[in-house]
């Protein structure tokens, strides 16, 4: 199964990504930018570069998807969830 997964270089994502991997799917990460990318290559992932908010921007890259998982969020309080 293919599963796109938006916030899938957050605090969530980091962990849920290579657990899809593991269960023999193939699993697309949808990021703001690169930064993240040889991370989710390691792991058996590929990336979209492009911003939830301007779909135009990125729907092409995508092909077909069988499954989506938005963990996708504004930051709490000021800073995201995954900083330390």
């Amino acid at each position: 199964m293919r599963v796109l997964v938006f916030g899938g270089t957050g605090f969530v994502g980091s962990a849920l990504v290579p657990m899809l991997v593991a269960r023999n799917h193939e699993v697309v990460v949808l990021s703001r930018t690169r930064a993240a990318e040889s991370r989710l290559k390691a792991a058996g992932a590929s990336l979209v570069v492009g911003d939830l908010l301007h779909p135009e921007g990125f729907a092409a890259d995508l092909g077909r998807v069988d499954a989506m998982v938005l963990l996708a969020a504004t930051p709490l309080f000021g800073k995201r969830l995954g900083n330390r």
